[in-house]
């Protein structure tokens, strides 16, 4: 693929959440959410964003800047900002990171409920009580190499 293909696919296909949010601190939640959709390409959808903000029950927060948002609801935007183009795969990097438990278990259940709509999540965590209790699919690695399947069966060849 060229650069302006593979730019694309991102773009239109990938969503990301990252550990630190990386939300444009000048612009309200709403501004992070809309600007997803202004650099897919496709124009802003206003029934795609109602859908979403309901969805992350950001409707109250909207015009409030990052700074002045607490990190569950900062997170809530991040993710917001990821679906709001409806990708095919969401990559998250910590996402409940610097949360606290009940921001954390709401963020798991807005990913399970993403999941459950089609999109497939790839999750970075180092939260082993957070991988316990989730019902996904688990990966374990260590330096850089596979060493557990949730979906396999015990003592089967991972190599």
């Amino acid at each position: 693929m060229s650069d302006s293909e593979r730019t694309l696919l991102r773009r239109r296909k990938i969503g990301f959440v990252f550990q630190r949010f990386n939300l444009l601190p000048g612009l309200s939640a709403r501004g992070n959410i809309v600007l997803a959709q202004q650099i897919q390409g496709d124009g802003f959808d206003p029934h795609r964003f109602d859908v979403t903000v309901n969805l992350l029950g950001l409707r109250d927060r909207l015009n409030h800047k990052p700074a002045a948002l607490s990190g569950g609801e900062q997170q809530r935007v991040a993710i917001a900002r990821a679906v709001i183009t409806e990708p095919k795969i969401l990559l998250a990097d910590e996402p409940t990171g610097n949360l606290d438990e009940k921001a954390t278990r709401a963020v798991v259940q807005l990913l399970r409920d993403i999941n459950a709509s089609g999109t497939s999540v790839v999750m970075a965590t180092h939260d082993a009580a957070l991988v316990r209790e989730s019902n996904f699919r688990t990966l374990e690695m260590k330096q850089g190499r596979l060493v557990s399947d949730s979906a396999r069966g015990a003592g089967e060849d991972l190599a």
